[in-house]
């Protein structure tokens, strides 16, 4: 038989598979202590990237002004990881989809980030708008969509502001 769609979990923690042929019993045996085999192994260890936190510069922008964001992303991961770009929009109030050819008003790129590392990427010049409604900024992390991650759906955070008269 072949099981597939098996969780093999992530991490840096030995795990053991075990099978077990006639689990309940239903059929007699000559020998019903040799029905179990087990297998060890230890998941292959990723990095997960997440964006941990979104600073502007103002929460009321006037229209027609420049503000500045500071993002944070965060390796919550098990191994170090290059965590690609982060690509921020100034008013995106639905989820994207990371690929490769995903861009966002501005980007920058990250690099490599140790497990449990922060690095806070300043994006300048990102335009409030010309009129005055609320807005959601939005960043995404490894927006390329070039690594695998332990979850590939924590990568983005929003903010909410609005632009003032």
């Amino acid at each position: 038989y072949t099981f597939t769609g098996l969780n093999a979990g992530t991490g840096t923690v030995a795990r053991v598979c075990r099978v077990f042929a006639d689990s309940d019993l239903s059929l007699d045996e000559i020998m019903e202590t040799d029905n179990q085999r087990t297998l060890g192994y230890t998941p292959e260890s990723r990095a997960d990237f997440i964006i941990t936190d979104i600073a502007l510069s103002t929460t009321n922008p006037p229209v027609g002004s420049n503000f500045v964001a500071n993002v944070t992303v965060k390796n919550t991961g098990y191994k170090s990881g290059d965590a690609g770009y982060v690509d921020v929009w100034a008013n995106k109030a639905t989820n994207v989809t990371a690929n490769s050819t995903l861009r966002g008003d501005k980007n920058q790129y990250v690099g490599t980030l140790n497990t449990n590392a922060t690095k806070v990427l300043t994006f300048t010049g990102i335009q409030a708008g010309s009129n005055a409604v609320p807005r959601v900024f939005r960043a995404i992390v490894d927006s390329r969509a070039s690594k695998v991650e332990i979850v590939e759906t924590n990568n983005q955070e929003t903010v909410n502001y609005t632009v003032g008269p």
